[in-house]
């Protein structure tokens, strides 16, 4: 995989530096004196990419290269370079095994920027052994970290530069870009033994495909127990009547509601001791014995829906935790909008069955 190079959109900006161990990369030399004179204009950037990390995945090196892109030379005082930084920065002498914290000996500490000294937000400044950076020159500074960073999202971000003496200590900002090679497993292991592979859009592709298909009963709340599909199908127009127990008034008016919701209709409902017609489109019946775990006693809290010749029968086994009726005002409905029509359908003349057990008061509705 080739290596792979993201420019965080900040744009570079002239910065007005004062006069000011890492390595220098080839560029142009320093005139003699350049710490001395007076401040210029300069162009500052910086580069990260993770190197390693260690055997233990407790600590990784990583390089941060500055570059003066400027006519001037970035001092050796006088300048603070502050960032984002999830990882903590590990102090000169920590590290683990061969990977070791030396900031001084490249003329740098890194502190936390925050009055607390307790966040994600840093500071970078020369101290005693900084050589000034002259116009054209880049230099690469070594930062030994906690844990790893094998993803740019892991990277320092935010990078911006303030100078002693400028108006109000005014911060600019400065144009950064992350480099990680997908390809090189010590930029990408985080630990001796580890085996996951680099994340990429390409594997999440493969990961979540565009379509899951659901078995019926994942598409049923609550979840049923058993769900089973026949051929055929129940037609719900808004002028539906809901037929039930006395029991189960609530129950029934808390279905009317919702399904007047749904079908921009007004369900009615009738007890059904008194019509003794039992032709309504949904019924709802107490069922005591009911037992859809099969294991020979009454369950205390289950329900069966049957779809079938045009109707359906809820049973339920207990009316002590079931739907209740829903308290406040029904939203406004449009009257100009059409009824919605709501549409059971199965693979046969046999019903379709759902069975499960009924949520605990409290819980999911």
């Amino acid at each position: 995989m080739k290596r792979s190079t993201t420019s965080f959109l900040i744009s570079a900006v002239v910065l007005g530096l004062a006069p000011g161990c890492g390595t220098d990369l080839p560029a142009e030399s320093s005139p003699p004196g350049a710490e001395l004179r007076a401040a210029g204009p300069t162009d500052l950037a910086v580069a990260w990419r993770p190197v390693e990390h260690s055997a233990s995945g407790a600590v990784f090196g990583s390089e941060l290269t500055l570059e003066n892109r400027g006519s001037s030379a970035l001092g050796a005082t006088g300048w603070h370079l502050y960032f984002s930084f999830v990882r903590r920065v590990l102090r000169d002498g920590e590290g683990d095994g061969a990977i070791v914290q030396d900031l001084a000996g490249q003329g740098i500490r890194i502190t936390r920027a925050d009055a607390a000294a307790s966040g994600d937000y840093w500071v970078l400044e020369p101290v005693a052994g900084f050589a000034p950076l002259g116009a054209g020159q880049r230099r690469v500074l070594h930062i030994v970290a906690e844990n790893w960073a094998i993803l740019k999202t892991d990277a320092p971000a935010g990078f911006h530069v303030a100078f002693d003496g400028s108006a109000g200590g005014t911060a600019r900002a400065v144009a950064a870009t992350v480099a990680i090679d997908a390809a090189d497993p010590r930029q990408t292991t985080r630990f001796s033994g580890d085996v996951m592979p680099v994340e990429t859009a390409a594997l999440r592709h493969a990961e979540n495909p565009a379509r899951q298909p659901l078995e019926l009963a994942d598409q049923l709340l609550p979840a049923p127990r058993v769900a089973v599909r026949h051929p055929g199908e129940v037609r719900l127009g808004s002028a539906l009547v809901i037929e039930h127990t006395r029991a189960l008034a609530g129950e029934a008016a808390y279905l009317a509601a919702a399904l007047d919701d749904v079908l921009g209709g007004s369900c009615g409902r009738r007890d059904a001791l008194a019509s003794h017609r039992g032709d309504a489109a949904i019924q709802l019946v107490l069922d005591p014995g009911l037992d859809v775990d099969r294991d020979g006693r009454p369950d205390a809290e289950a329900y069966v829906l049957d779809a079938a010749d045009g109707r359906i029968v809820i049973r339920r086994s207990t009316r002590r935790r079931g739907l209740r009726p829903r308290r406040g005002r029904r939203p406004d409905r449009d009257p100009r909008q059409r009824p919605a029509r709501c549409v059971l359908r199965h693979p046969d003349p046999a019903p379709a069955r759902a069975q499960g057990r009924l949520p605990r008061r409290g819980g999911p509705r």
